[in-house]
Parts: structure tokens; C-alpha cells; sequence
């Protein structure tokens, strides 16, 4: 699972440091979902969508173009998986639990 995301917007780069992978650098491809007859998505609302890689963020009639670089990254690569960080150290009333 991830421990921490930032996305460096002056290079279009996530960094991404992981509990098993380690940091990771890597560039943020931008994208969002437009209506079509023959799209392989469909929205919540039944809309059949094809995935679009150029377009403008303030478009109305599209879908997903206003989820935030970090989100998006997040969503991508950790939807499948439930499991909690692991090393880090919580204290709560003085107390340390290791997770």
C-alpha cells in the first residue's frame, strides 16, 4: 500500500513512495471519459464512455476531468487492494502501537 504521493506539477511527475516497492518517480498521464456509442466504460449513469488523453478540463459534457493528479494516480494503481500501510508508528495517549 502507498505511505505517500506528491505530484510536482512544474515537471508532471508523481512520486509515490510504497510499503513494498519503495520510492517511485514516474510522469502523470492526465485523462478523462467522453460519451460514445462504442466506448469499452460506462458511468454511474449508464452512459456508454471512451477514455480521452487530450482535452479541457472545463468541458461539461465529460466525465472525470476535474479528479485531482493524486487521486487519480491513487485510484489507478491501489483500487483492488484494502490492506493498511504497514511501519508506521501511531501514538495516542502516550502509548506506541506498532502497526
Amino acid at each position: 500500500m502507498y505511505q505517500n504521493i506528491y505530484f510536482q506539477r512544474e515537471k508532471n511527475l508523481i512520486h509515490l513512495w510504497d510499503d513494498t516497492l519503495g520510492y517511485r518517480a514516474f510522469p502523470y498521464t492526465r485523462y478523462a471519459y467522453e460519451k460514445s456509442e462504442h466506448g469499452m466504460f460506462t458511468s454511474i449513469y449508464g452512459d456508454s464512455l471512451t477514455k480521452i488523453y487530450k482535452f479541457s478540463k472545463d468541458d461539461p459534457d465529460l466525465f472525470e476531468s476535474d479528479v485531482a493528479e493524486t487521486t487519480r494516480v491513487l485510484v489507478d494503481l491501489y483500487t483492488d487492494r484494502d490492506e493498511v500501510s504497514t511501519g508506521h508508528t501511531i501514538l495516542t495517549n502516550d502509548i506506541e502501537v506498532e502497526m
